[in-house]
């Protein structure tokens, strides 16, 4: 597995958000899963340039350096059975697109999409508060707009 620091700005990326918050022995089965399936991670038989991490205990993340080898059809599809075997494995999922991820103080939180417009009438939620974009597609992306104020989100259509 490639280190995160050493994958350039342009590597793609996806994130996947789990519903809940992982254990410490949770977090060990995914750290370990990850590397196992990373270190074996292809392309037309050639290794990917690649590497993945789990972030905030809630957020499994993929980078692929395509300049070296592109991700295929066939190990982005590996790339999503691996994770759709760790939600069977930990009875989580990772999947729900409707449950977003933003940060009240220090505290990660997630709210329902149905639920964003009665959380900004009552101030649960205002233009300020953080909320992570998973639609980004870059590292640089990553590091520089996967947090950002709600007023700058596509999140705030929903309220």
């Amino acid at each position: 597995m490639v280190d995160f620091k050493a994958m350039p700005d342009h590597s793609r990326v996806w994130i996947y958000q789990a519903d809940r918050t992982f254990t410490e022995s949770e977090q060990d089965i995914i750290e370990s899963d990850l590397d196992t399936f990373i270190t074996n991670w292809t392309a037309h038989s050639k290794q990917l340039f690649a590497t993945g991490l789990l972030a905030f205990n809630k957020f499994l993340i993929l980078l692929v350096d395509e300049r070296s080898e592109a991700a295929s059809g066939c190990s982005i599809d590996s790339s999503v059975k691996m994770v759709q075997d760790l939600e069977i494995k930990l009875s989580c999922s990772f999947f729900d697109r409707l449950n977003f991820a933003y940060l009240e103080g220090e505290t990660l939180r997630t709210i329902h999409k149905d639920d964003m417009e009665q959380a900004y009438k009552d101030g649960q939620i205002n233009d300020q508060t953080t909320f992570f974009n998973n639609l980004i597609n870059s590292k640089h992306e990553l590091e520089s707009s996967w947090r950002v104020a709600l007023k700058d989100s596509w999140h705030k259509q929903f309220t």
